[in-house]
């Protein structure tokens, strides 16, 4: 009877731990639900409904940011393809074929851009509809289930914008179908950044090098008379002849738009006005792509060069006007600044001292050269640009990148010794304090090592006195051999 309690309760127990167990093992959620918000129509047969197809299916990592997207084989034309070289960098390994974002940043442009070009892919390619469709979901409807962790499509039935979505780990994501009023088409201006390769919505420069400019529009229900406005700051010049507009990836003809850039009273630097009836053509989430180069410099007045003002914002600003009533977009702006480099060379009693001679090099080995308003990069440290301290032990480098830089003391005043190389960090802008210049402080101390030849050094030295000592062993030694022999 004992026995059988004892089992009867080990069962028992046995039983409760499984139990206990099942959610501990059970699997992590994937998909999730994904429905649609919009405006209450009085007429339900009205509600746009969107067709959700499957692009990308997403490996989840530890955050979004190490999240792997595996491409599947109906895909794979899609973003191999020329044009989305701007987004995906395409990555072949054993386990299939994966793509990561080929930006350091990501923009509501951007995932415009992606849906409006997957939008056409999928409609001219039946096949790949009917093997990646998911389902549909109406706006103001019912959750559409989701069954796998992916980045998915979502393509309305009729002219409304398209759009691109991740979900995952059972997540129930909502969508609003209308982020801006009926008909109103958005605008985003970037410009490119060296350092990260990208787009962004500031950089730094060298004063007289070219700058790069994107303005990116999506096309609202109905579009009508757009005209883009840009205003370029004072410090920059426009180049007109570097304008190129693109449509879904596809070069806009220049029949299709006006460049204006005289008797233009808004204060913009320049208009693109686009044709009517090629407007007329844009579906509601098309993506046009305005880029242009401008050049940061001074002005030219009487042989000078006015100096663009370092450590200052150069904004250039755009917006969109649109309809016959000239609606105006909000506006959208990125800036630009240069930096500059001020010393303190000083002696070892942090007394100022004149005369010293410095170059600037960059991580390339380039020197910085500055003739006539423009900063260029050498190969030859004969051809820099030398700055020598004044009276006050000041000297000046301007118009840089933020970059890390390093000064090179070329010229030594005479008594005083030569100093290293010394980093220069100006990534968080200019080397100064207000008025007072503060200075990467380089000091020299007063006294030379003598000029030397080079050669054996003072081993000859050592070698002659031992022969001498030597020498006057053997004459010892032979005088008193010579008493010896006498006594």
């Amino acid at each position: 009877m004992k026995l059988t309690k004892k089992i009867a309760t080990l069962a028992l127990t046995l039983i409760l731990v499984l139990t206990l167990a099942v959610p501990a093992l059970a699997a992590d959620p994937v998909g999730g639900t994904l429905t649609v918000k919009g405006a209450t129509l009085t007429n339900p047969d009205d509600y746009t409904k969107y067709t959700v197809y499957k692009m990308l299916t997403v490996q989840d990592g530890n955050t979004d940011l190490e999240n792997k997207y595996t491409v599947d084989d109906n895909w794979k034309p899609f973003v191999t393809r020329e044009d989305m070289e701007d987004y995906f960098v395409v990555k072949e390994t054993a386990d299939g074929t994966y793509v990561v974002w080929a930006k350091n940043t990501t923009s509501i442009a951007d995932a415009a851009a992606i849906a409006e070009l997957a939008r056409k892919f999928v409609t001219d390619n039946q096949t790949v509809a009917n093997a990646t469709k998911v389902g549909e979901v109406t706006v103001n409807g019912a959750a559409l289930p989701i069954p796998t962790n992916g980045y998915y499509l979502l393509v309305p039935d009729n002219q409304t914008a398209s759009g691109v979505v991740v979900v995952k780990n059972g997540r129930a994501i909502e969508v609003t179908e209308k982020s801006v009023a009926p008909g109103m088409p958005t605008i985003e201006k970037l410009v490119y950044e060296d350092s990260i390769q990208g787009y962004t919505t500031a950089n730094t420069a060298d004063v007289g090098s070219k700058i790069q400019y994107k303005v990116t529009i999506i096309a609202g229900q109905g579009a009508s008379e757009y005209v883009l406005h840009d205003h370029v700051d004072e410090h920059i010049t426009f180049d007109p002849a570097s304008v190129k507009i693109t449509r879904g990836g596809n070069e806009v003809q220049a029949s299709e738009f006006d460049l204006v850039t005289t008797g233009i009273t808004d204060g913009c630097t320049f208009h693109i006005v686009f044709d009517k009836e090629w407007c007329k053509g844009l579906n509601e989430g098309a993506v046009i792509v305005v880029t242009y180069e401008g050049t940061l410099i001074g002005e030219e007045q009487n042989g000078e060069w006015s100096e663009v003002d370092t450590d200052t914002d150069h904004k250039n600003t755009a917006y969109l006007t649109h309809t016959a009533a000239a609606v105006k977009t909000d506006e959208t702006f990125v800036s630009t600044q240069t930096y500059e480099l001020n010393v303190l060379k000083q002696d070892q009693n942090q007394a100022p001292l004149e005369g010293a001679g410095f170059v600037l090099r960059d991580n390339e080995k380039n020197y910085y050269k500055y003739e006539n308003g423009v900063v260029s990069w050498v190969t030859d440290i004969n051809d820099a640009t030398e700055y020598f301290s004044d009276e006050n032990g000041k000297l000046r480098f301007y118009g840089l990148d933020a970059e890390i830089m390093y000064l090179v003391e070329k010229t030594v005043p005479g008594g005083y010794t030569g100093v290293e190389e010394t980093q220069v960090n100006l990534k968080s802008g200019s080397v100064k304090a207000g008025n007072a210049v503060e200075v990467i402080k380089v000091t020299n101390t007063l006294g030379q090592a003598l000029p030397e030849t080079g050669g054996i050094g003072t081993t000859v030295f050592y070698i002659g006195g031992a022969v001498l000592v030597v020498c006057a062993l053997v004459v010892l030694i032979v005088m008193k051999k010579k008493d010896n022999k006498a006594e």
